[in-house]
């Protein structure tokens, strides 16, 4: 009896990620920046401890309706206390994560949440470093569904470059996605890119000394494109000024070390992005987690606030 039990529990765990893709069912696609980072004992974006807690009851409410399969990407997921409150989110739900451990995902924040299949794991540092104690990367799973399809996905968050002058470090990240996407490119799998990459269509800088979208968007989109993917559009900016009190009221830190007169460089634009391969079908690709949400305990005096300075976006891949 114990040793059916066991083979029980064997069998059982090994189709605990297994989520079917079929004609009628789409692969829902999240990528988001939830702003964790911090610099020493400062926040970068404020109510990280709030943030937290209403990030989780987001995604265990998101699972717990949906049934679909699902990839969430994550970055700036540095917080230990959100990554054990996932891990039980994920349990709960019968998803699985990547990395399996937080030393491997404290100096990155690149996380992966799934319920397909992942028959591999690989991170890929990137070569060119800046920041020290950070160690910024691409995180790649290996996922295959029931029907036996298979599809890589990626997930990356890359440097960033300024408003007086485009940064060496950011464009040797995007050259080296690049050539990951190249390099991965396969019959066996479709793609999925996902991830906060600085920059995009829309860029721009306060008091700017250089085009953004010229010299780094549109070499970096060219190159992509030469790989048989696509990137896919939205509507509205997930970097949004004009909405987010996270972004046009940054923390005292931020305030007064990495902004320009109290405000990020930045202008309201489209840094986050999903790309996929050609053969792809998708469709309502578009921001979320992008509404006020109520908390039990205020920060700056707000009751309501959003998870994060960044929106996410999310898209539907279909499969023939």
């Amino acid at each position: 009896m114990r040793l059916l039990f066991i083979l029980f529990l064997i069998i059982s765990s090994s189709f605990s990620y297994s989520a079917d893709i079929s004609e009628n069912e789409p692969l829902e696609v999240i990528t988001f920046n939830v702003g964790y980072a911090r610099a020493r004992i400062f926040n970068l974006v404020p109510c990280i401890r709030q943030r937290v807690k209403l990030l989780r009851k987001v995604i265990d409410d998101k699972l717990s309706r949906e049934k679909g399969a699902k990839v969430f990407l994550f970055q700036e997921f540095f917080s230990r206390r959100a990554f054990k409150k996932l891990i039980n989110v994920a349990n709960k739900h019968s998803y699985d994560y990547y990395p399996k451990e937080f030393k491997d995902l404290k100096k990155n924040g690149t996380l992966i949440l799934t319920n397909l299949e992942t028959v591999k794991h690989e991170w890929v540092p990137f070569e060119a470093k800046k920041y020290p104690g950070i160690n910024r990367g691409i995180r790649l799973i290996y996922t295959k569904t029931l029907e036996g399809r298979k599809i890589l996905i990626g997930n990356t968050h890359t440097a960033y470059s300024g408003r007086k002058k485009t940064d060496k470090t950011h464009l040797a990240h995007l050259d080296q996605i690049a050539d990951t996407v190249r390099d991965k490119t396969s019959d066996q799998y479709n793609m999925i890119f996902g991830g906060d990459l600085n920059v995009g269509s829309t860029s721009s800088f306060k008091r700017q000394k250089y085009d953004p979208i010229e010299e780094i968007w549109i070499p970096f989109y060219q190159k992509i494109l030469d790989n048989n993917m696509k990137f896919l559009e939205y509507e509205s900016p997930s970097w949004d000024e004009t909405k987010n009190p996270f972004v046009f009221r940054p923390s005292l830190f931020a305030r007064w070390f990495a902004t320009d007169n109290g405000k990020w460089d930045d202008n309201t634009s489209d840094i986050d992005h999903l790309f996929v391969s050609n053969s792809l079908k998708t469709e309502n690709t578009s921001v979320i987690f992008d509404e006020l949400i109520e908390s039990e305990k205020s920060c700056r005096s707000l009751k309501k606030y959003f998870l994060s300075d960044h929106f996410a976006i999310k898209t539907e891949v279909w499969f023939d």
